[in-house]
């Protein structure tokens, strides 16, 4: 019987050792690249930064490799004041300029808005500096941005002017009337 016990817990502890070596592999190990993003990893061994070939998932040495996505999606970026737009652009990041901006705003994910991560926590910051340089210098171009339409205030008060029901009051709220304060249904409409 004890050497039943003694074998019992034997291979309950190479499950559990195979179990938390699978877990962490896959949490170090196994990186994914959605199909709007570009895929990049950092080989700590040497330094060198590499751009993934392709979307999907990646297995990589955990803790020696990290892999690092950055959105290309186009994103929309405007200067606002209290209560109105005015300035707006269509921005997307360009995979050329891509060590250019590493080397200005280090490695990490740069998702677009409406996604979580960011290497900043806001998950805008991605955005925030696409639109500082979309904004800065006039006429000046960087190697990792990509203006793709410029919209000024006459072209924002036309796209955005609110139709005329939603500028009317509301109306007025029907009061609550409960269930045994309702009249009882009309017998002849039922049939």
């Amino acid at each position: 019987m004890k050497y039943l016990v003694s074998i019992g817990s034997v291979v309950l502890g190479v499950i559990v050792f195979a179990l938390s070596g699978v877990l962490i592999f896959w949490t170090g190990g196994v990186n994914h690249v959605e199909n709007y993003q570009m895929g990049y990893k950092f080989d700590r061994r040497n330094g060198e930064i590499t751009v993934l070939p392709r979307v999907g998932y990646f297995i990589t040495p955990p803790i020696l490799v990290k892999v690092h996505v950055i959105d290309l999606r186009p994103m929309q970026v405007c200067i606002s004041s209290s209560q109105r737009v005015l300035n707006c652009k269509l921005v997307q990041f360009n995979p050329e300029g891509l060590l250019t901006f590493i080397a200005w705003h280090g490695r990490g994910d740069y998702e677009g808005p409406g996604t979580s991560g960011s290497p900043q926590g806001s998950a805008n910051a991605f955005a925030d500096i696409l639109e500082a340089y979309a904004y800065e210098g006039a006429g000046r171009g960087y190697s990792f941005l990509t203006v793709l339409r410029e919209l000024k205030t006459a072209d924002l008060e036309v796209t955005a002017a609110a139709p005329s029901s939603l500028l009317a009051p509301p109306p007025e709220p029907t009061p609550f009337i409960p269930a045994w304060q309702l009249p009882a249904p009309d017998a002849t409409q039922s049939q």
